[in-house]
């Protein structure tokens, strides 16, 4: 592992040299930044940032039709089964209970807030009353 370097008042420290910074000098140079450049580490962050988050529209990922056309049916689905009165009781019961049915396994680890889920839930409707999704 890397060695960390000591920052004071904000630069870092003038003993440092490419060596210490060992795995990720070699990072730096696999995306054609200076190692030994002032901004290698501004440089590093935001060409790691444009390589992980490729999203243009500032939506997550897992928002997709397909994301907001499954909220929509799990939520119906329970409102039936259980004979609620509303999408929005459903949706609390489900988020108390069972969130993952909310967003998928795969994103169960990260569960998204009340208001967040009633806000997909309201633009899974919409999508839905314009003809993108069918359920």
């Amino acid at each position: 592992m890397a060695k960390r370097t000591l920052l004071t008042a904000g630069k870092a420290d003038p003993q440092e040299t490419v060596t210490d910074a060992g795995e990720y000098a070699e990072m730096m140079e696999e995306y054609g930044i200076d190692p030994t450049s002032e901004n290698r580490w501004k440089g590093l962050a935001k060409t790691l940032a444009e390589k992980l988050h490729k999203n243009p529209k500032g939506r997550p990922f897992h928002k997709s039709k397909a994301y907001f056309a499954f909220l929509l049916s799990n939520v119906e689905h329970h409102r039936n089964f259980k004979g609620l009165n509303s999408d929005k009781a459903s949706l609390e019961m489900l988020y108390d209970y069972r969130n993952d049915l909310l967003v998928g396994p795969d994103r169960a680890e990260y569960p998204p807030t009340f208001d967040s889920l009633d806000r997909d839930l309201k633009k899974a409707r919409e999508l839905r009353r314009e003809g993108k999704i069918a359920i």
